[in-house]
């Protein structure tokens, strides 16, 4: 029995990862074809594994299976449940190799790591001051909204999207406006 000796007797023959079941070698194997054979009833998406079908259908239903046995908070995702528990443990497994601060989760270190490489890719298109991260970006832009100087510059709107959806605000000016409508 190849499971309880660690021995993995299967292998890819696309990038030679192996794995000590065959069912595992062929689930692995829908990475390189892009199969995707398991569609949601609800909305037409289509996923390469029915366990990744199973935990999409719980957008649609809101069922959320994983709960805290700390705080009894519901979660759709395991994994989401994991990476909430830190906050009762006060686990910190991801350490910045620049300055040695550690982070509970590694978006975070992530995040953390703009201001060791000064990359700022979120820019004002009122002022032109930049920002690393999306959320001081947008924060920043909210005070522009709010001042007098910026209506004067002929901004009608500004959007601000869903976070989730990973959109950058966009400023709509009335001047681009004028020039559609005539």
């Amino acid at each position: 029995m190849l499971r309880h000796t660690g021995e993995k007797a299967f292998q890819c023959t696309m990038c030679n990862k192996s794995f000590s079941q065959k069912k595992l070698l062929k689930q692995h194997n829908v990475i390189h074809t892009g199969e995707k054979n398991y569609q949601c009833t609800e909305c037409g998406r289509t996923f390469s594994h029915n366990s990744i079908l199973r935990q999409h259908m719980s957008t649609h239903t809101g069922e959320k299976r994983h709960r805290c046995t700390v705080c009894n908070r519901t979660f759709r995702q395991r994994g989401t449940l994991k990476r909430h528990m830190v906050t009762h443990t006060g686990e910190k497994n991801h350490q910045c190799t620049e300055c040695g601060k550690t982070f509970a989760d590694s978006s975070h270190i992530k995040r953390h790591m703009y201001i060791h490489t000064g990359e700022k890719k979120y820019k004002c298109n009122v002022c032109f001051k930049a920002f690393s991260r999306r959320d001081n970006f947008n924060q920043h832009l909210l005070k522009h909204k709010s001042k007098e100087s910026v209506r004067s510059q002929n901004v009608l709107d500004l959007q601000i999207t869903n976070f989730l959806e990973g959109t950058i605000p966009v400023y709509v000016y009335r001047e681009e406006i004028d020039q559609v409508s005539h």
